[in-house]
């Protein structure tokens, strides 16, 4: 039983797709533009994470004290009392 279609019409059908890849050759000047925006870009990048770590540290620090004045405030009683069950033996 011969095949309806040849060999290429089975690898070349709706579903096949061509890749084709060129060199691209930028010109040295952009090439100098496009490294200046990517240190650009990366310095503020940089920059960016360093103030927001910053910042979280600084407000972490400001909670930490703001909960040691609360609970300096709010003493009470339980803050001194020792709770321990009493066995029948212990009568």
């Amino acid at each position: 039983m011969a095949p309806r279609t040849p060999a290429i019409r089975k690898a070349c059908d709706e579903e096949s797709y061509l890749f084709l890849q060129l060199p691209c050759i930028v010109p040295s000047e952009d090439l100098t533009i496009r490294k200046i925006y990517g240190l650009t870009i990366s310095c503020v990048g940089v920059w960016i994470y360093l103030f927001v770590h910053v910042t979280i540290e600084y407000i972490k620090s400001i909670q930490s004290n703001s909960y040691v004045e609360w609970d300096v405030k709010t003493c009470s009683a339980a803050d001194y009392t020792v709770e321990f069950r009493i066995h029948e033996e212990m009568y």
